[in-house]
């Protein structure tokens, strides 16, 4: 289990009045047959290598800061106590009161599992419960000491609780480290594959700090999946992901990055400053309430509920939530989807300011002309690989299309591969072989009043990449 599942129970206090009740009521039902200097330094070195076992990293163990040291030294009295009722209550009253006309393997094995079905039976915390129970269970019966076991136990929960509030210390250097390395993210030949539809085949994608790139593809290119794996919400099949060089899925890591997904949903009832508050309360250093209502121009909504807000206004709320962390990198999938044109404005303002400050985003978008304008580099996904990478003159050059734009009323027939359209009095061509279609239409006496020849459009671009591959 990671340290970072412990927390203190509600029931503490009330466990403590238990035990001393319990107290007076009861002797002592095994008699020590060892002496303390000998039992308790043996109990504390058993809770430590109990502690490596399940946390797997001691180097969780890191330095807490100055700030949170009251809050940890409440939280180690209150742990401490919390261990002495619940040896007194679990292995003082009830494993050595069963002990004797059970047997002491019974007797440890029902009270075993009793203390993990009382403290949480869902997914791991079965194993972590049912351990730590008879490893506590164990030091009472083999010592026949109670101090022994409330040693092992609250020496476990002191290092919890030093672990947690390091974790915590760390996060508000995050920002200083991020200039060490600039690699952000990255997936490296990743596969992916839902039933027979295979959603990515081998994708290779590379972020770095400072970048804004934008992910393409049509419907069902595999953008969401990719961004899901990226963000630790899905595994690959093959492959690798990393995120700030670590397992998308581990926290330390997620705590860097501001998300907006492409769904989104809130509870209906709580208003938005509440829910502005409730992501905020999830970092050590977060951007104020205040500033992210401004930002997104969802002041005048502060204290309206989430289930009245239009569509529109609920996508701006999540986009803000992306920020309450101060990340130092952002997955925006489809932001700007039922935006007015002065909110998509302000979004992207907001997206430059952060590129601008060393922030890195990776953004999908139906919007080309949103890419075009945002983006420092371009991935374009097609049927679930890579099929461009590169800057946005960089595709227009691959998809190798001009715009020929002139007045005319009629035109000769022109080669196949050429695409005609009329915008008012001009006609547009677009082609692959713009100065042989030039010299074409000028040998056949083709006026060429007001011609233009332009670089295609990045949605032209892209249309012609994507209609590259059958």
């Amino acid at each position: 289990m990671h340290p970072r599942a412990i927390d203190l129970r509600r029931g503490t206090l009330a466990s403590v009045g238990v035990a001393t009740g319990l107290l007076a009521l009861v002797e002592v039902p095994v008699e020590q047959s060892y002496p303390l200097s000998l039992v308790v330094p043996a109990s504390v070195v058993a809770a430590g290598a109990l502690f490596g076992l399940l946390s797997r990293e001691w180097r969780l163990l890191r330095r807490v800061a100055a700030e949170r040291l009251p809050h940890l030294t409440a939280k180690i009295v209150l742990l401490s106590l919390s261990a002495a009722s619940e040896e007194v209550i679990w292995r003082w009253f009830l494993l050595g009161g069963l002990a004797g006309p059970l047997g002491v393997l019974p007797a440890l094995a029902l009270t075993t599992l009793a203390f993990a079905l009382a403290h949480g039976w869902q997914g791991h915390g079965r194993f972590v419960h049912l351990l730590t129970g008879s490893t506590f269970g164990g030091i009472f019966l083999v010592t026949g000491s109670l101090t022994g076991a409330i040693a092992a136990h609250a020496t476990y929960n002191l290092l919890i609780a030093v672990a947690v509030e390091s974790e915590r210390s760390v996060a508000p250097q995050m920002t200083t480290e991020r200039t060490s390395g600039e690699l952000v993210a990255e997936l490296s030949a990743v596969e992916k594959s839902f039933g027979e539809v295979k959603a990515l085949e081998g994708v290779d994608l590379v972020v770095r700090r400072g970048e804004v790139v934008a992910l393409l593809g049509q419907n069902g290119a595999g953008k969401t999946t990719a961004l899901g794996i990226l963000v630790g919400l899905r595994r690959p099949d093959r492959g690798t992901a990393a995120l700030f060089g670590l397992d998308p899925r581990d926290a330390r890591a997620r705590l860097r990055l501001g998300v907006t997904p492409q769904e989104i949903g809130f509870p209906p009832t709580l208003k938005v400053e509440e829910i502005v508050e409730l992501v905020r309360a999830h970092y050590a250093s977060p951007a104020s309430t205040s500033s992210l209502l401004a930002d997104f121009g969802l002041e005048s909504r502060a204290r309206r509920q989430a289930g009245g807000l239009s569509g529109g206004e609920k996508r701006r709320l999540a986009t803000a939530l992306a920020f309450a962390g101060n990340p130092d990198a952002m997955v925006l999938d489809e932001p700007t989807t039922g935006l007015d044109v002065e909110a998509r404005r302000g979004l992207w303002e907001a997206v430059r300011a952060f590129a601008d400050a060393g922030g890195t985003v990776l953004l999908t978008t139906h919007n080309l002309a949103e890419a075009e304008a945002l983006a420092s580099r371009v991935v374009v996904l097609h049927r679930g690989r890579v099929l461009a990478d590169g800057t946005v003159p960089e595709l227009r050059a691959r998809a190798g299309v001009k715009t020929i734009r002139l007045q005319a009323q009629d035109l000769p027939e022109l080669p196949s591969g050429v695409h005609v359209a009329r915008e008012g009095d001009s006609l547009v061509l677009q082609t692959r072989e713009a100065d042989e279609l030039l010299r074409s239409l000028m040998a056949q006496g083709v006026s060429l009043e007001s011609l233009e020849v332009l670089p295609v459009s990045l949605e032209d671009a892209f249309l012609g990449l994507t209609g590259e591959e059958t």
